[in-house]
């Protein structure tokens, strides 16, 4: 049987998650990244991502999540104007 965080959906590099904000929570943050809490907390602790706010309404920027993950760009299909 299959824990619900093994079953976790990965929308890695989906720029659709970040949107046009400016900052976004930790889970939104972690979603994007396609990792864990905790190696979110490494990170953070290692100063990779610009974090806004205090205590729980801390938030990571949308330009340092863009900088050390760049959007994925959606796959280009070919188009054939006949």
């Amino acid at each position: 049987m299959q824990s619900a965080r093994s079953q976790k959906v990965t929308r890695k590099g989906d720029a659709a998650l970040l949107g046009d904000k400016t900052a976004v929570n930790f889970l939104e943050a972690e979603a994007y990244l396609g990792i864990s809490a905790r190696q979110r907390e490494r990170l953070m602790k290692s100063n990779v991502f610009e974090v806004t706010g205090q205590g729980s309404n801390r938030k990571i920027t949308t330009d340092s999540l863009r900088r050390y993950l760049p959007p994925k760009k959606p796959d280009m299909k070919r188009h054939d104007p006949t």
